[in-house]
């Protein structure tokens, strides 16, 4: 009878033991995995406080920029009004009706305007010094070469002003042909003489030459909107 009762003490031991190494895997598990999901919770805990971070800083970013571009309208709005009180500008509008603002888009203008360009030497400046115009190309009618614009415009920078140029051939006198280099020179639009040839008398000279003149192209401002991911 003491045996049995001393077998059934042992048997009863090591059950306790199995079921305390069990509690205690439990228990390991049961931290293991307390521990896993801490992890996590402060690993997001930290990637948001960064995309919060990031978020602060692009909004400071913004209203730095808002309030940079408030301060150059109010900057800008004064430059046109001087521009529109202009008096130097206002003496050399074509058409009285017009705005002064009209001789600034005139003498620079925001695209090659070949065309525009040719008729007005062609009617307006060239006839004013009474020479006989035998010859007038523009780049991309006559194939010249003078052109020293990149072939995309939006590629170049805001301020970079491009050229454009022009050949041409007249007859006349030598003052005619002089009173006509005063007039390329007297015009709103700026041109640049950048050869030029002369060949007979002063009574009858011909003169061969070739230019640039400039224009800026136009440049869009436009609100936009950025995604910031985590």
């Amino acid at each position: 009878m003491a045996e049995s009762n001393k077998q059934l003490t042992g048997l009863k031991k090591r059950q306790q033991i199995t079921n305390a190494n069990k509690l205690i895997f439990l228990w390991v598990i049961g931290a293991a995995v307390a521990l896993s999901i801490c992890g996590v919770g402060i690993q997001f805990l930290f990637r948001q406080a960064a995309f919060n971070q990031k978020i602060i800083s692009a909004k400071s970013s913004t209203q730095s920029t808002l309030a940079s571009n408030i301060e150059n309208a109010r900057e800008l709005k004064g430059k046109i009004d001087n521009l529109l009180a202009d008096t130097n500008l206002a003496s050399v509008k074509a058409d009285p009706t017009d705005s002064t603002l009209k001789v600034v888009l005139d003498a620079l203008p925001t695209k090659d305007d070949k065309s525009a360009l040719a008729s007005s030497l062609q009617q307006v400046i060239l006839p004013k010094s009474g020479i006989a115009l035998t010859e007038l190309s523009t780049i991309g009618q006559s194939g010249s070469e003078l052109i020293d614009a990149t072939a995309d415009p939006e590629a170049a920078p805001a301020a970079t002003a491009l050229t454009s140029g022009f050949d041409l051939g007249a007859t006349g006198s030598y003052d005619q042909i002089k009173n006509m280099l005063y007039d390329l020179e007297r015009t709103i639009r700026p041109i640049n003489i950048t050869k030029i040839s002369l060949e007979g008398t002063d009574s009858s000279l011909r003169v061969t030459a070739g230019g640039v003149t400039y224009y800026l192209p136009e440049r869009t401002v436009e609100l936009g909107k950025r995604m910031i991911k985590p």
